[in-house]
């Protein structure tokens, strides 16, 4: 296979090779950080041959997957929303020299399978047109895997060997010092209409909201249709008990959550109400299972990268604070304890500042600057958590809400209405801690 260079300098190709293969090569394909073409295939996991639709997709999309001998299919675990296959690449030969289109491509890619999501012909939870329009728009600009390529019901992308999840007890050990320039950078990027519109309607609060009044009207549908599987037949009364509540619970929210926690002749105040509800690009699950640790080097100096954007969005910088300062406590184990695991005062003020440092390197925004010469404020650090803390129930609802659709739609094991039951523990607790703070 042909590579082809793209304007890189002597630096980019020295003998170490060490460069990302995506600043120094493209490689020859239709498909590379390109969601509008799609490879016309399917893959069906519970096919007989299901391993050869997957190197089919593979070697398509990827090229330089042709030159294995042999391709391994291994079944990754974790995921929630897709099955997820690592394909590596296997080769007999024995001759240790390497070419350095060898070196710079990976021997492994990852094979997102999507779910079919027929249910009752209602749309999918998450747009996939727009995830993979953002996956590959993210790639292009070196943030986030590889975007190989696109195929009918999921995609190809890089996979990072030797990498590992978080733990959800991590989160608060490097959330500060790791977590919070990530999530600042991902807040900077400028992202291009052509990949993600933005609402221009006099009360656009963020998408979350959007989502969120979507996914009710989906649970309504599922939960009233009686068109679920066997496995969702026993836990359907509790659904429908759970989406009753929640309906409730974000009646009230939406009614609560913009009102105003400030002194107007408090200029800290003011510059953190702002810039915690000023609309950026937000990740929304930026939580334990979707950063990956180079295990390779040690820590501190150890890199994390960022993976699954299913959720990105246009929303408040608290929103995307909220939902991973949620993912502080141990929802990976559905054992979350708000009061204990919830971040310290602190942690947060730590994150803030830590974020803010960031986010003024990233780029010249007012905002940010503003918040930036009130940032050793107590008052402004207070009412930066206090929205923080708001949002989280937000977050805590919009999960739940999340859970009951996926309780008819999804075939993975797991019990979506206890998980959602868990979240909605989450909600209850922070509205009794965070309004009942006034100004």
């Amino acid at each position: 296979m042909t590579v082809q260079l793209l304007n890189a300098t002597a630096s980019e190709t020295d003998s170490n090779n060490t460069a990302d293969p995506r600043i120094v090569f493209r490689k020859v394909s239709p498909y590379h950080d390109n969601s509008s073409d799609v490879l016309p295939l399917r893959v069906t996991a519970s096919d007989p041959d299901w391993k050869d639709q997957i190197k089919r997709v593979a070697t398509s999309i990827c090229p330089f997957m042709k030159s294995y001998s042999d391709l391994k299919i291994t079944p990754l675990g974790g995921g929630l929303s897709n099955e997820l296959f690592v394909v590596q690449g296997e080769s007999n030969t024995t001759d240790n020299s390497t070419t350095l289109e060898q070196q710079v491509e990976s021997k492994s890619v990852l094979v997102r399978i999507h779910p079919s999501n027929n249910t009752n012909n209602l749309p999918g939870i998450v747009d996939r047109d727009m995830e993979n329009s953002i996956s590959a728009w993210l790639s292009s600009q070196q943030v986030g895997p590889m975007y190989y390529g696109r195929f009918q019901n999921g995609r190809v992308e890089e996979f990072y060997p030797q990498h590992e999840t978080l733990s959800w007890d991590d989160m608060s050990r490097v959330g500060p010092s790791r977590i919070a320039p990530i999530m600042a950078h991902f807040h900077s990027l400028d992202v291009p209409a052509t990949v993600l519109s933005r609402s221009n309607s006099d009360d656009y609060r963020g998408d979350i909201f959007l989502r969120v009044r979507e996914w009710i009207q989906m649970a309504e549908a599922l939960c009233c249709s009686g068109d679920h599987t066997s496995a969702t037949t026993t836990t359907n009364p509790k659904a429908l008990a759970m989406l009753k509540q929640l309906q409730e619970d974000w009646k009230w929210l939406e009614e609560n959550i913009h009102q105003n926690n400030t002194d107007e002749s408090n200029p800290a105040q003011q510059a953190a109400q702002q810039l915690m509800r000023q609309i950026v690009f937000t990740h929304m699950d930026m939580q334990s299972l979707n950063l990956l640790r180079d295990t390779t080097v040690q820590e501190p100096d150890s890199t994390i990268k960022v993976i699954d954007f299913e959720y990105a969005g246009f929303n408040p910088r608290a929103m995307d604070m909220a939902n991973t300062f949620c993912e502080h406590c141990d929802m990976n184990n559905i054992q979350a304890d708000y009061a204990t695991q919830y971040p310290s005062e602190e942690v947060q003020n730590a994150f803030l500042q830590r974020y803010l440092e960031q986010a003024a390197n990233c780029g010249d925004d007012a905002v940010v600057q503003q918040a930036l010469a009130h940032v050793q404020d107590e008052s402004f650090l207070q009412t930066a958590r206090l929205e923080i803390g708001r949002y989280t129930l937000v977050s805590h609802i919009s999960w739940a809400v999340w859970s009951v659709v996926q309780s008819f739609m999804s075939d993975i094991d797991f019990d979506y209405i206890h998980y959602a039951s868990h979240r909605r523990d989450g909600y209850e607790f922070m509205k009794q801690k965070c309004f009942e703070v006034l100004k």
